[in-house]
């Protein structure tokens, strides 16, 4: 029984890290894109 709640806690962990590191990426994509669009509006 214990091995099966460390296995369902480690899920969970492991399922808030994936997510985290989702929302991360999806930030860091939302930037460079702006950043992108903004180089091209002063160059143009």
């Amino acid at each position: 029984m214990f091995s099966f709640y460390c296995l369902l806690y480690n899920h969970f962990l492991f399922d808030a890290f994936l997510r985290l590191l989702f929302v991360i990426s999806a930030i860091a994509m939302t930037r460079l894109v702006s950043c992108l669009v903004s180089e091209s509006g002063l160059k143009a």
